[in-house]
């Protein structure tokens, strides 16, 4: 398989999953939280109830996994959707990531096997395949990025060379 090819097949598993997880915050087809759901209902993560309760900050980080969605499948500005969204991508890694409760449940004996397996499955999937995805696909576009990284960088004027 080439590079491009996989490239292509990169971009859109993972434009598929922002699109599948900001389009459910909005139309609730999946077991996962949606603006249909009470605030109050419980949730994986104290982290996500104190998002939906703001009002905007959930709401805004599922619009936002939409945008990203739709410009990785239309391939059109990726790079910049990539760098505004790392920080999206990193989050949703630690939320799926803290399974410490999970864990110790499990060797205490109040969580049963089942539940400690889902939990690895939602932070290997969820949580580690999308950030590896995300960086991976940040590094085949880094020579996008490498002006960034000038050391004295000159403003020019507006329009300017």
């Amino acid at each position: 398989m080439g590079y491009q090819r996989m490239i292509f097949i990169a971009r859109m598993i993972l434009g598929i999953f922002y699109l599948i997880s900001g389009l459910n915050w909005y139309f609730g087809f999946m077991p996962l939280p949606s603006i249909y759901m009470p605030v109050d209902a419980p949730m994986k993560h104290a982290v996500v109830t104190e998002m939906i309760r703001t009002g905007w900050m959930f709401q805004f980080a599922k619009t936002a996994e939409i945008v990203v969605g739709l410009s990785l499948l239309a391939g059109r500005a990726v790079p910049l959707t990539l760098a505004l969204t790392v920080p999206l991508a990193f989050i949703t890694f630690m939320l799926d990531a803290m399974i410490f409760d999970e864990i110790w449940g499990w060797v205490s004996g109040s969580t049963d096997t089942e539940t400690l397996r889902a939990a690895i499955a939602d932070m290997i999937i969820g949580g580690l395949c999308v950030l590896s995805l995300h960086v991976w696909l940040m590094l085949c576009y880094f020579d996008h990025y490498r002006p960034l990284f000038v050391w004295q960088a000159k403003a020019t004027d507006w329009g300017g060379a």
